[in-house]
């Protein structure tokens, strides 16, 4: 019954994502986009670095994407499906923090949420920004929450698996015999994913290892011992690296375009009105309410928001992991503003997450 109920709300996220996806014209952003998908691949990345702000990974998928067409649905359908898929990740996320109420509630929000709706009807980066992050919270959740992460070193699994096939003892895939190794993998290909996105996802990686140490310092999961097991920090290290090195071509092109944003961009410094103005968009924005209609939305959201911590009481690890994955973007782009403002609500789109499986 459960996955019925997944698959119903996941299309219903769909359906929402392509109504009326094409009604409207491509605006500056999004025709620069698809003007990128246009160019070789070698002259795309030469001009991502010389006048863009962004990583090469939605603009390379793009990029093939338009074979299928380059009007305005076509080009748009592609953030629509990584909005869609997002959801059933959710839902798995929330199963394994809490339980399939848990997962199905944080589904549903996200199915309907207008704010997701809207990036999922426009042609930039932002759900797939959403989706590779809500892919390696899931593995860093299954790390977090199963003892065997901590049992053997990383890739063990996967060479058990290949010996016993080479001794013919496997006919057929056995997840559960390399889940672990698959969650580690996970972690470090998304991870990755995420930053080869967009460059502000450099605060995903910055809360997991906040995370870790937050666990191993507090000492308030229910596996301390194995957190701080040898081992598993080992492995740990090994993921950090593994990201590192799936990164590290993108980095000289980070570095000239961060100094570009420094240069350039145009935000103006947030405030505490421009804070509450993104908590409310994860909420309410987009909607055609009127301000006391807002109000209602915003009340039902802090109700559900005091109902998960008091679900999650007797589990204050779970309560930290959603806590820190939701701030630590925040405070991250609130510091670089300090600067150069970098604060805008569709570059913290993922931080949404953790507040709906709240």
């Amino acid at each position: 019954m459960d996955r019925l109920w997944v698959v119903a709300v996941t299309a219903l996220g769909g359906f929402l994502r392509v109504y009326q996806i094409g009604v409207k014209g491509l605006w500056l952003d999004e025709a620069f986009s698809v003007w990128l998908g246009w160019q070789p691949v070698g002259e795309m990345m030469g001009w991502l670095v010389r006048i863009d702000q962004h990583p090469p990974l939605y603009h390379l998928l793009l990029h093939f994407w338009m074979v299928l067409g380059d009007d305005p649905a076509t080009v748009r359908s592609l953030s629509a499906l990584c909005g869609t898929l997002t959801i059933p990740v959710v839902y798995l996320l929330g199963r394994r923090l809490g339980d399939d109420k848990v997962g199905l509630l944080a589904a549903l929000v996200l199915a309907v949420s207008p704010f997701h709706v809207r990036f999922a009807q426009e042609t930039r980066m932002y759900t797939l920004l959403t989706l590779n992050v809500s892919l390696a919270l899931y593995a860093l959740a299954r790390l977090l929450t199963d003892p065997r992460s901590a049992e053997a070193r990383l890739g063990q699994q996967f060479v058990d698996f290949w010996r016993g096939w080479r001794a013919a003892r496997y006919r057929r895939l056995p997840l559960q015999a390399i889940e672990t190794d698959l969650a580690w993998l996970g972690y470090v290909v998304f991870t990755a994913a995420a930053l080869l996105t967009h460059n502000t996802a450099v605060f995903f990686p910055i809360a997991a290892n906040i995370i870790v140490l937050l666990l191993i310092r507090l000492r308030i999961t229910n596996h301390e011992s194995r957190i701080t097991n040898h081992e598993f920090l080992r492995n740990w290290l090994l993921a950090q690296v593994g990201v590192l090195l799936l990164w590290s071509p993108w980095l000289p092109a980070f570095a000239v375009q961060s100094a570009g944003v420094y240069r350039e961009f145009w935000l103006p410094a947030p405030t505490w009105r421009t804070l509450a103005g993104v908590v409310g968009a994860f909420v309410s924005d987009f909607l055609p309410l009127p301000s006391a209609g807002a109000c209602v939305v915003g009340v039902l959201y802090v109700g559900l928001a005091l109902l998960g911590l008091v679900h999650f009481r007797r589990r204050p690890a779970h309560v930290l992991f959603l806590l820190v994955i939701f701030t630590t973007p925040f405070v991250g782009e609130w510091l670089v503003s300090l600067h150069r403002p970098i604060f805008y609500d569709r570059t913290l789109i993922w931080a949404s997450l953790p507040l709906y499986l709240l």
